[in-house]
């Protein structure tokens, strides 16, 4: 646990890790307004 990895790889990880999450928030909006939608042709 001595060697610290260099910040290349670290930005690579942050990159991957927000681009996971960008991905992620995009499918939670796709999917909650699908059921806003659903919920409001329900509603009316």
């Amino acid at each position: 646990m001595k060697d610290i990895p260099p910040k290349k790889i670290i930005a690579r990880r942050a990159d991957q890790i927000s681009a996971i999450f960008n991905n992620y928030l995009r499918l939670l909006k796709k999917i909650s307004n699908k059921h806003l939608k659903e919920f409001k042709d329900f509603n009316y």
